[in-house]
């Protein structure tokens, strides 16, 4: 059917309502793992974008119903709509499958109104990719064995200066794009955009919020079950902030730069199979760099992973809310596996880089220490009302004093507080309010 190529309202769409049920289209096409676009012309191998089962593109329709359709075997966007973002009213899927293709399995390219139950996208390069999505609702579905899906409710106000770039309408409710009980299995990167929420399962899947991909990435809250059983060696969490606030958004005029990572939660528990324990897998511990809003929260638990809790590296930019609970190290090179800053040579300063630390000197030397009160970005990007910081002796090689009244601005003891012994540990909990470091608790063997 010919769709309108531009929008008839306040008349009827053309294409009012295009439905399909129990039907497969089939491609007989391979997911070869090459996916240099455009394909190469001789032999058809690659990401052939003008090889899809479902194109719908710069005309307008109404409301678009699949159930029970599979679509297999393609060799571009398997799914796709593309043009203005309100050239489609909505689409509705049930039971369907969008699978094998060397491009994206699913592309819904405009903002239309989604509701996805029961289906299952993959096989692919990418599972899924996506722009702006006022309202969208996954529940049950299944995302597999892909380079990547790119989820999370973008421009939906206009594109402002680029498709990553998220634009909303502030004078009425959030976009919000809702996983329910979804699962991703055998995800390389789970990109994380903005004003996504809900619950998902991951097997052999990381989550990626990356500001090189999504510019202004904001408002997300995730509860996440996370499995590893192939994979090893990495976080389950990663936040790439920018590296400087002066970088710019693609697109934009000089002077408009990408922006922190702001309101992002994430409630995540750790888990490995038998066999990833048989085969010493383990996962790593969430990790952020560049600058991160001190909104966003991470809390983490369970099997968490090799020599590190979670952190931001040496003397971070940035330090989100942090909680850690009920770790167990799947294997450790250091106590508990904490992780380990740079060793104290000198007295001064330790700049906190997660919520465990295991701190050590250089030789036999006995040196005093203060606590920065923020991370090396400054106040905006830490540290959090609440935040607790355990710092744990690392051996019984020399010492480290936080003496009483020192650094009134930046910490407060009780009484001197020394650690000497190996395990030797003192906690911390932020006072927002006085922006300082307020000790709660000291266990010394000495």
């Amino acid at each position: 059917a010919q769709g309108d190529a531009i929008d008839p309202s306040p008349s009827p769409r053309r294409i009012a309502r295009l439905e399909l049920a129990r039907l497969v289209f089939q491609g007989n096409r391979l997911h070869t793992g090459n996916y240099v676009w455009p394909a190469d012309p001789a032999t058809g191998d690659g990401w052939d974008i003008t090889d899809k089962a479902f194109w719908l593109q710069d005309c307008y329709a109404g409301d678009i119903l699949l159930s029970e359709v599979d679509m297999i075997g393609w060799k571009g966007e398997i799914f796709y709509s593309g043009g203005a973002l309100d050239a489609v009213r909505s689409i509705h899927l049930e039971k369907c499958r969008f699978l094998t293709s060397n491009g994206s399995a699913f592309n819904p390219g405009t903002d239309a109104r989604l509701v996805a139950r029961d289906c299952e996208f993959g096989d692919a390069g990418q599972a899924q990719e996506d722009a702006g999505k006022t309202h969208a609702v996954y529940r049950n579905c299944l995302w597999r064995d892909a380079g990547q899906v790119a989820l999370g409710s973008g421009p939906t106000a206009g594109i402002l200066y680029h498709v990553t770039y998220p634009t909303r309408d502030e004078s009425t409710q959030p976009p919000r794009t809702v996983l329910d009980g979804c699962e991703f299995r055998n995800i390389a990167t789970f990109a994380l955009a903005s004003w996504l929420t809900g619950s998902i399962r991951l097997f052999d899947t990381v989550l990626v919020v990356d500001t090189q991909q999504s510019q202004a990435p904001r408002d997300v809250d995730l509860q996440v079950e996370a499995w590893l059983d192939q994979i090893d060696e990495v976080p389950v969490l990663s936040l790439y902030g920018p590296p400087t606030l002066t970088e710019p958004v693609t697109g934009a005029p000089a002077g408009v730069y990408r922006q922190p990572p702001t309101n992002m939660r994430f409630r995540i528990r750790h888990y490995r199979t038998a066999l990833a324990q048989r085969e010493g897998r383990t996962w790593r511990a969430p990790i952020w760099t560049g600058y991160i809003d001190k909104s966003c929260r991470i809390e983490s638990e369970g099997d968490f992973a090799h020599s590190q809790t979670p952190n931001g590296g040496a003397a971070p930019t940035s330090f989100p809310f942090v909680a850690f609970e009920r770790g167990e190290a799947s294997y450790a090179y250091v106590p508990h596996g904490w992780f380990v800053p740079p060793l104290y040579s000198a007295s001064g300063e330790i700049a906190p880089a997660g919520p465990v630390m295991a701190v050590g000197t250089q030789g036999d030397v006995h040196l005093t220490m203060t606590l920065a009160r923020y991370p090396a970005g400054g106040t905006q990007f830490g540290h959090a009302e609440g935040q607790r910081l355990r710092l744990v002796k690392l051996d019984s090689t020399g010492s480290l004093t936080f003496l009483r009244g020192a650094a009134p601005g930046n910490y407060a003891v009780n009484a001197d507080r020394t650690l000497a012994k190996v395990n030797d540990r003192i906690e911390f909990t932020y006072n927002g309010l006085y922006g300082r470091w307020e000790e709660s608790a000291f266990f010394s063997s000495s």
